[in-house]
């Protein structure tokens, strides 16, 4: 089952990019953009990522009171926060204690891991298409992400800290009406 997750994860980002490259749209092109706020969006995930994880680490959700409205293609922003959560749960391997935190604040969303981090070199080209820390045959992933996330006009960073070794990718939204809840 395993297996056939992955597979399947990897064969519908292959398919959505080359749907997407043949029809010559560009992301902000394909985009159709809703209200919503991310909280609910990551609860609705939560059992296809803890399904990601194979109970190879503990994944939890954090979310603060206050809600943000963000326009949002649900979809695409799926395939985003699935891509991330996949590639902590490669890094973290067969590490036992391996854990995954997604945080959502307003206009906010971090995923944090305690897998084997990022040398800052790779850092700066893991969003070059076909460059990948894993296998030759990799490294379009993170660009889709990385186009996902320009036409959603958000900011991103992603790095790992030098003294917990915790890997951190923030993104941040930022069209957004302010809503409480």
């Amino acid at each position: 089952p395993e297996l056939m997750i992955k597979t399947q994860a990897r064969q519908q980002m292959d398919n959505f990019a080359q749907n997407l490259m043949s029809q010559g749209l560009t992301m902000e092109q394909y985009a159709q953009f809703t209200g919503m706020t991310a909280d609910k969006m990551m609860e609705q995930m939560l059992p296809s990522l803890e399904a990601l994880t194979n109970n190879r680490c503990i994944l939890a959700l954090n979310k603060c009171d206050e809600t943000c409205m963000t326009n949002l293609d649900t979809m695409l922003m799926q395939r985003v926060i699935s891509n991330i959560v996949k590639n902590a749960v490669e890094s973290i391997g067969d590490k036992p204690d391996g854990k995954i935190a997604i945080t959502v604040k307003p206009q906010r969303l971090e995923i944090t891991d305690n897998g084997s981090g990022i040398s800052d070199e790779a850092a700066e080209q893991l969003f070059t298409p076909f460059f990948s820390t894993k296998r030759p045959d990799r490294g379009l992933g993170l660009m889709l992400v990385s186009d996902i996330l320009l036409a959603h006009k958000a900011t991103f960073t992603l790095s790992t800290d030098a003294s917990t070794r915790f890997t951190t990718f923030t993104i941040c939204f930022n069209r957004h009406l302010t809503a409480r809840g």
